[in-house]
């Protein structure tokens, strides 16, 4: 529908036209999840045909540079992703207006790739200002203000020495608003600042955060399984995180075959749900526990290759297991195994990837 939309417009007022233009980008937004090298070139060509028909100041050209730097493009001539965002920014609050719809998104993406990049101390302030003008643009219980506390807590999390007391009140904030909203929450976004909250070793709120990603998960309709299997599988690592390691492994007993049967054996999913289950064994001493991690290294290596992250950290789930087991010679061969990789840096000290 779109191919003959876009095609009917640029037949009937040429491939200038501002409607043809919006046809296009909308083409190589459908297109991303199938075919993402035809997307970037139509999106790319979109933008370059706005910046000069329209002008680098255009709601519609700035709608294609944010589209593109969330796609991770960067079009010329910005040199990096920070330059690129930082002139999208500066445009959108230039000639829109700081509280318009589009230049507070733009800066949610920004304080985004910026802690991805480890410039967390950065991104803060942005981070703050955001969640300031959506509680009081849109009230505290709409889902953008949600994601604006969610963005917060991920940057507070990546700083050097986060700030507890900031942090569980903004983990706070999120439940007391996710729990009563009469709007849907994002559920996957719920379960990622849970896991992250584990990750900094913030465990208790970690388990209220999920809990309340678990209750939306529930209550959604239609067809989101690999969601909520999600959440419960990060919510059944944070309980095994407080130290109650055989619920831990209860859970992950029951989740592991429903995965499974829901995802397929092979699924990332399911593979890190078995990963997670061997580690508890592993930890309550449970001889099966060395076969397991041994079939979960050999699965990764043989799905993503023996110089993938994947791979290195099954490694290294057999260098600890194998020191556990007071086998200090195997563990060391399997460290110098993980280090040959080129990817044993790619491994936070929780072991995620």
């Amino acid at each position: 529908m779109q191919s003959d939309a876009l095609e009917g417009l640029r037949t009937a007022f040429g491939a200038e036209d501002i409607d043809t233009l919006s046809a296009q980008h909308n083409l190589a937004s459908v297109l991303g999840a199938t075919d993402p090298e035809r997307s970037r070139e139509l999106a790319l060509d979109a933008y370059r045909t706005r910046l000069r028909v329209l002008g680098a100041d255009h709601p519609h050209t700035l709608y294609s540079l944010h589209s593109l730097l969330a796609a991770t493009v960067i079009p010329e001539p910005y040199a990096d992703a920070v330059a690129g965002y930082q002139d999208l920014i500066e445009r959108r609050t230039r000639t829109l207006g700081p509280d318009h719809t589009t230049p507070l998104p733009s800066i949610s993406k920004f304080v985004q790739r910026l802690t991805g990049l480890g410039r967390a101390e950065e991104a803060l302030p942005m981070a703050r200002h955001l969640v300031d003008r959506r509680s009081a643009l849109y009230g505290p219980y709409h889902p953008s203000t949600l994601t604006a506390r969610v963005r917060l807590i991920s940057v507070l999390a990546a700083l050097p020495e986060p700030p507890t007391a900031e942090l569980m009140t903004a983990t706070a904030d999120i439940v007391r608003y996710a729990t009563t909203t009469g709007e849907r929450s994002d559920v996957t976004e719920l379960s990622n600042i849970g896991n992250l909250l584990r990750q900094i070793g913030m465990v208790d709120a970690a388990v209220l955060v999920l809990r309340a990603a678990l209750q939306f998960a529930g209550q959604d309709p239609g067809p989101h399984t690999q969601t909520a299997l999600l959440v419960e599988h990060n919510l059944a690592a944070a309980i095994a995180a407080t130290g109650d390691l055989a619920q831990g492994r209860d859970e992950f007993s029951r989740l592991v075959p429903e995965m499974t049967g829901a995802l397929g054996p092979e699924h990332r999913l399911t593979l890190r749900a078995r990963r997670q289950l061997a580690i508890i064994a592993s930890k309550l001493n449970d001889p099966s526990a060395w076969s397991d991690l041994l079939g979960l290294a050999e699965i990764w290596r043989r799905l993503c290759g023996e110089q993938s992250p994947e791979y290195a950290e099954a490694l290294g789930d057999l260098a600890d297991a194998a020191a556990q087991r007071g086998r200090p010679e195997d563990a060391a061969r399997y460290r110098d195994q993980q280090q040959e990789t080129g990817h044993a840096d790619d491994i936070d000290a929780a072991g995620h990837i």
